[in-house]
């Protein structure tokens, strides 16, 4: 008997965790549901890779980033959700944009790049800034924020006069749909669109 119910708590455990960790695909429902346009009695075949995706608890939000080839030849797509909403089967809630491969890359190049974000950063001030957001719109309702924090040390040149030294460095960044927070790893985000129509 105990054998039975340790076999039945296993199970349990084990589709518990994939039911946690499954893969949802949610850029598979835009591209066939809300991008691609089907002629009845015609077939048609697009190909779909997922790139990244993430899960966001604090903001409730999924993302995920695919790339697909259609007839038309190789897009990205970012697709956002609402981390909860796969339990009811919902779609009501999904947002996304699709992005040419050259858009891509400058996304990509951007978000790598320091001399980018190192000429957006406020000039020395009296204030101290313990962090700055730096935002790059990618669409008129999607944009990046690089979010950017502070160090500060004081020193003295050689007149003796006191001096202070800022460095900076990126912390974190959001990716921003329609008004929802994703927050994404950037290394990993930058690596998903590494190699893009090569």
């Amino acid at each position: 008997m105990n054998l039975i119910k340790l076999g039945l708590v296993a199970f349990g455990a084990t589709a518990l965790f994939q039911a946690c960790t499954q893969n949802r695909h949610i850029s598979d429902y835009a591209v066939n549901n809300r991008v691609e346009r089907h002629v009845t009695g015609v077939a048609d075949t697009t190909y779909l890779t997922q790139l990244y995706r993430t899960s966001d608890n604090k903001n409730d939000s999924y993302l995920e980033v695919s790339k697909f080839k259609d007839k038309e030849g190789e897009k990205i797509i970012l697709v956002s959700d609402l981390k909860h909403s796969h339990k009811f089967d919902s779609f009501s809630k999904v947002h996304y944009l699709v992005i040419p491969i050259d858009k891509a890359k400058q996304v990509r190049d951007y978000c790598s790049s320091v001399e980018n974000w190192e000429r957006n950063l406020p000039a020395d001030s009296k204030e101290l800034l313990p962090q700055t957001e730096i935002n790059y719109q990618i669409d008129k309702n999607v944009f990046i924020s690089l979010i950017v924090s502070y160090q500060y040390s004081s020193s003295t040149d050689e007149s003796n006069k006191a001096v202070r030294r800022q460095s900076a460095f990126i912390d974190e960044m959001d990716v921003w749909m329609n008004g929802r927070r994703h927050r994404v790893n950037i290394d990993k985000f930058i690596k998903s669109l590494q190699g893009l129509g090569e």
